[in-house]
């Protein structure tokens, strides 16, 4: 119960430093972070996207140069298999995150403003 109560104070004490903690989100660090993790994320899912694509040809090429052996055929099949599932899987993540990026407009056009606390910015009472 102690512990509970303890946890709970500070929760409640430190909750306004976490709330007023985004104010200066646009133009510092975290923007930038995600500004700069985007153009990077991008190129490993292509370069992983080329590794799943050569993956496929190297079972392709293991499946047509290996037809009388059956051992070697279905190890061709298995790798051809788990090269389609990868490009699925990384084109599938690409889409659905395209599908984000246009639906919240996460394309970094526009910039977070934190609410104000000033009361001259609304129109209350007016």
């Amino acid at each position: 119960m102690k512990k509970f109560f303890f946890f709970s104070a500070a929760l409640f004490i430190s909750a306004p430093y976490i709330a007023f903690a985004a104010v200066s989100v646009t133009g510092t660090n975290l923007e930038t972070i995600f500004m700069t993790l985007g153009p990077i994320i991008q190129s490993i899912t292509r370069i992983l996207d080329v590794f799943a694509l050569l993956g496929f040809f190297w079972g392709l090429g293991m499946f047509i140069w290996s037809a009388g052996d059956e051992k070697k055929r279905g190890q061709g099949r298995n790798v051809m298999i788990w090269g389609i599932i990868a490009l699925f899987v990384l084109i599938s993540i690409t889409g659905l995150l395209n599908i984000l990026q246009t639906t919240f407009s996460l394309n970094g056009s526009q910039t977070i403003s934190p609410p104000s606390a000033d009361p001259s910015q609304y129109n209350i009472g007016q």
